[in-house]
């Protein structure tokens, strides 16, 4: 009977690593996720004058069509939209909300 070569230890990272990687779900973008609630959040109307453009380290950033609406979003409702983003998607890890105003919404 032939020994075998001796090979090496191979960590058990190095051999789950390749596995796991085929296994774990695909992540979604946090930003297609808020967009996909945010009508239901703000509203239609409000929806129509806005655009979720980003989220940065937890901060949502949408864009909005007026300086009075970003007011009106980023100060008055504030705290009750960051509650209801919150509440839809407890996983997102939502910080705050930032508002800017854009042409062409």
């Amino acid at each position: 009977m032939t020994k075998k070569p001796y090979r090496e230890p191979v960590s058990m990272a190095d051999v789950l690593k390749p596995v796991m990687r085929g296994i774990r779900p695909k992540r979604r973008d946090p930003t297609e996720k808020l967009r996909s609630v945010w009508a239901s959040v703000v509203g239609e109307k409000t929806a129509s004058r806005t655009r979720v453009a980003a989220v940065i380290d937890g901060e949502v950033v949408v864009e909005v069509s007026s300086a009075a609406l970003r007011q009106h979003l980023g100060v008055f409702l504030c705290e009750e939209i960051l509650q209801d983003l919150r509440a839809a998607l407890p996983d997102a890890r939502i910080t705050g909300l930032k508002c800017r105003v854009v042409g062409g919404l």
